[in-house]
């Protein structure tokens, strides 16, 4: 085997581990301790002066009663919620409604923060509670669930659930909701009246409700509800014994949104965005969401970048990349796959990644190349692609004879390609990827080629366009395969027939974070033209309006109109070249 691949394995001898004990000690008056009395609560010492105390229960919400003893009549929810944008702040709203009446009045209403980033992949329970003791078996109950862009208070997406079984003490529910990329349109054709309100469609089910404006409720947005208590910058979405349940902006917190919450002072580094996710501002309430290029709690460390040049092949419109850590005989082991989209007129790929990496596979058009193969790990690498790192099928390399053996029987003679191609540096079967050492023997390890990136609920890509994903759960990175005729990041965009707009001829001829002397002919031949049409343009409609700024030359129609469109020709010629370079 070749020496230097892969490296030995470094074992420390006698290591010295430091602990560090904490210790708590607790202390109170013999005198004054006794048993727990408070069942499933806490139990709290009231000291209401010399030698008396007395003691008070503090019940969770499941509990009442002055020991804690009695159960209450409620909603266990689990709520998980996926997402595909995972930047923004969501302000989730959970409500327990009754439904048999137009009034629908909520029992009790429940609020989270969610962040994609901090949530993705964690459950939250809560409890909801009714509002009287026991509650009304012949009444129908259900969940309402709203989300709305913390940032902005932009209306989302609406969920309902109905509880079955309701004579049972306790429902339990577990619910996973993928919330959507846009909101929710509205329904111009809706058989339902809304005074004061926007019908719209519940995610989940196909039934049509009344979303009512702040300060209006009911199940026709009919009643008015009293929301003085809510600060100016919240919106009110409803109201529980006559106290208004306010929805609070980022920077704002508590029932009313009265209170100001600020992140610590340069908390996040590198231009992180600190966003607070919990109220209580206990530990781990801050979360920053950080820039593309650098990740930890606070944004504080640089992720490696991996750039990629395709040389002497057909660039792709997205590719794969397989990051591994190690380089080991055994199987590597794999940290996580990126993907990526290529951007229109680029023949570059840029990946960053959490951690070193020694090995690199990347996917592109079905085919497989070696892309980096190191001894030690580094953070920064730019590398190129073409023919020759190319992973061979197995099918092109052996002969019929052994093609037709067993695969089992097959892999004793997987080292005859590395020895009869010097330059081959990879080979592929049906579940092996084969690397060629320095001595030109094969290191195979097991490879999923099977693997899909298919999004598990379309709901990021327009006009028919498939959507992948890097992983099953929590995606880092989600793109879109356009069909013909759209393009875009959601294939949002429709470039066929006439009308094109300057966004849509120039869209993917601009190359981001790029110099204009760097970018390509076709924006610069662009503003050339542009440029070009500009300086005679204006300096056509300059000496027309001073050819007819006479009052004697605009005494017939014909000189009245070259007078005035002498001026709305420079406004529009000056109006495309601002649109030019706003655009480029």
């Amino acid at each position: 085997m070749a020496s230097i691949y892969p490296p030995l394995p470094i074992v420390q001898i006698n290591p010295i581990n430091n602990q560090l004990n904490e210790q708590y000690i607790y202390s109170l008056p013999g005198k004054f301790s006794q048993s727990n009395i408070c069942n499933y609560g806490l139990q709290v010492y009231h000291w209401l002066g010399l030698d008396n105390i007395s003691i008070v229960c503090f019940c969770p919400p499941n509990y009442y009663g002055d020991r804690c003893q009695f159960q209450n009549q409620r909603v266990s929810l689990t709520l998980r919620l996926g997402l595909v944008e995972r930047q923004s702040p969501y302000a989730i709203v959970v409500s327990l409604v009754e439904d048999d009446d137009n009034q629908q009045e909520v029992h009790s209403s429940h609020q989270l923060t969610y962040l994609p980033k901090d949530g993705c992949g964690r459950s939250v329970n809560m409890y909801l509670l009714y509002s009287v003791r026991p509650k009304n078996n012949s009444k129908n109950y259900s969940i309402h669930i709203d989300a709305f862009d913390k940032s902005s208070l932009t209306y989302i997406a609406s969920w309902h659930l109905k509880l079955p079984f309701l004579f049972l003490p306790v429902n339990r529910l577990a619910v996973f909701l993928t919330l959507p990329i846009s909101r929710t349109l509205r329904h111009n054709h809706c058989p339902l009246q809304c005074y004061k309100g926007t019908c719209v469609k519940y995610l989940n089910e196909e039934r049509l409700f009344c979303l009512c404006d702040s300060g209006w409720s009911g199940a026709q947005c009919h009643i008015q509800i009293d929301c003085s208590s809510c600060s100016s910058n919240s919106i009110c979405v409803g109201s529980i014994r006559n106290r208004s349940i306010c929805v609070c902006p980022l920077g704002t917190f508590g029932p009313r949104c009265l209170l100001d919450q600020s992140c610590p002072e340069n908390f996040c580094a590198n231009n992180g965005r600190c966003v607070m996710i919990d109220e209580r501002m206990i530990n781990d309430s801050y979360v920053c969401i950080c820039p593309q290029s650098f990740f930890g709690i606070n944004c504080e460390q640089i992720k490696p970048k991996l750039e990629v040049f395709f040389q002497n092949i057909e660039v792709p419109s997205y590719a794969y990349a397989f990051i591994y850590k190690d380089a080991k005989y055994i199987q590597p082991e794999l940290l996580h796959i990126i993907l990526q989209k290529v951007k229109m007129f680029q023949n570059i790929i840029t990946f960053y990644t959490r951690s070193p990496f020694r090995i690199v596979i990347l996917k592109a058009d079905y085919n497989y190349y070696l892309a980096v193969l190191q001894q030690n790990e580094s953070k920064n690498i730019s590398t190129a692609i073409g023919p020759t790192q190319r992973c061979v099928p197995y099918q092109k390399l052996f002969s019929s004879e052994l093609l037709a053996l067993p695969r089992i029987h097959r892999l004793k003679s997987y080292h005859i390609p590395c020895q009869n191609n010097t330059e081959l540096q990879c080979f592929i079967d049906e579940s092996y990827m084969c690397l060629c050492t320095v001595e030109r023997h094969s290191n195979c390890f097991l490879f999923d080629f099977n693997i899909t990136f298919v999004c598990n609920d379309d709901v990021y890509c327009e006009n028919g366009g498939i959507c992948l994903q890097d992983t099953y759960e929590c995606p880092e990175s989600i793109l879109c395969v356009c069909t013909d005729c759209f393009f875009g990041n959601r294939c949002q965009f429709y470039a066929k027939g006439i009308g094109l707009t300057l966004d849509d001829m120039l869209r993917y001829a601009i190359q981001p974070n790029v110099t204009f002397t760097n970018q390509s002919i076709i924006v610069q031949s662009s503003a050339a033209i542009i440029m070009f049409l500009f300086v005679v343009g204006l300096l056509n409609s300059l000496l027309t309006y001073l050819a007819f700024r006479h009052p004697n030359c605009r005494q017939t129609g014909s000189g009245m109109y070259l007078h005035v469109s002498s001026i709305v020709s420079g406004l529009a010629i000056t109006t495309l070249a601002m649109k030019f370079w706003f655009v480029v």
